[in-house]
C-alpha cells in the first residue's frame, strides 16, 4: 500500500494571530479566535462574514463550539462569559456568566429512537409558571429551539472543575463537580 501524504492546497493569511479555529458542521464557514480576543466569521472563499469584538479588554476566547444545525456559534471566553451567536449577523442570542473561565464548548444533539418526537409523557402535566418567573422570550433569530424530535445540549467545562450542561444552550440542567479523586480505570 503506497504511503499516503498531504498536501498544502491553499494559504490564506490573517491580520492577527488566530488561537482557536472551528470549522461549521453544516455551512461553508470557518469560526477564528485571535489573540485580541476577537471572534472572526470566514467562508471558505475567505469572504469575512461578520467579527465580534472582544468581550472585555482582557477577555481571549478559549472556546467555540458551533449548535449541530451550524446556524449558531457558542464561545467561550477566560473571564467566563458565554454568549450564543447568530451566524447570519452576529446578533447575540443569549449570554451566561459563570463562575471560572470556560475551558471547553461542546454541543451534542441526540435523536429519539425511531424518530418519534419528544414527550413528557408519562411524567405529570408541567405547572411550573405557577410558581417560577415567565421566561424571557428569545430572539427570533434563534430559531426554534426543539426541532421535533432532536435534543441538543451544550457541554461547558469551566476552570473551577466543573461541567455544565444547557439545554438548547439555554436552560441549565446540570452541574457536576470533577473533583481530584476520579481516577480512570482502564
Amino acid at each position: 500500500m503506497p504511503e499516503e501524504s498531504f498536501r498544502q492546497v491553499d494559504e490564506k493569511h490573517v491580520t492577527v494571530e488566530a488561537e482557536l479555529m472551528v470549522w461549521s458542521p453544516k455551512f461553508d464557514l470557518v469560526a477564528l479566535a485571535n489573540v485580541n480576543g476577537e471572534v472572526v466569521l470566514h467562508r471558505l472563499s475567505w469572504q469575512k462574514v461578520w467579527s465580534l469584538p472582544a468581550h472585555t479588554e482582557d477577555a481571549r476566547v478559549k472556546a467555540m463550539a458551533w449548535r449541530p444545525d451550524g446556524k449558531v456559534l457558542a464561545v467561550g471566553y477566560t473571564t467566563g462569559h458565554m454568549l450564543l451567536c447568530y451566524i447570519e449577523n452576529a446578533d447575540i442570542l443569549h449570554s451566561i456568566d459563570l463562575q471560572q473561565q470556560v475551558t471547553c464548548l461542546s454541543w451534542v444533539a441526540q435523536s429519539l429512537p425511531g424518530g418519534e418526537a419528544w414527550s413528557c409523557d408519562p411524567y405529570l402535566p408541567d405547572n411550573t409558571d405557577s410558581y417560577l418567573p415567565r421566561l424571557q422570550p428569545l430572539s427570533k433569530s434563534y430559531g426554534s429551539l426543539s426541532k421535533g424530535n432532536r435534543l441538543n445540549v451544550l457541554v461547558v467545562g469551566s476552570g473551577c472543575r466543573e461541567v455544565e450542561l444547557y439545554i438548547y444552550g439555554v436552560f441549565p440542567v446540570a452541574r457536576v463537580n470533577i473533583n481530584d479523586d476520579i481516577t480512570a480505570q482502564v
